[in-house]
């Protein structure tokens, strides 16, 4: 189960990276911004909304998940 977990890991981060994030205007993908040094899901209150925090060397981006489950939204 470890393995399998560090690799939805991996590939959550390359999907942050190379794919589209709707709202970032910061260029043409997020990965113009570094190598992902550590990504993980947090949950905001009140209403324990979940989101992405991923750091890069020189910026913290906080994502949303679309509603269909199908791309990240910056915020």
């Amino acid at each position: 189960a470890n393995c399998g977990s560090i690799r939805r890991q991996k590939e959550l981060e390359l999907e942050v990276i190379t794919g589209r994030v709707h709202g970032w205007d910061g260029g043409e993908t997020l990965g113009t911004l570094g190598d992902v040094i550590r990504m993980g899901s947090v949950a905001l209150l009140p209403d324990h909304r979940d989101r992405y925090l991923v750091l890069f060397p020189t910026t913290l981006v906080m994502l949303a998940v679309s509603p269909r489950m199908s791309a990240f939204i910056f915020e």
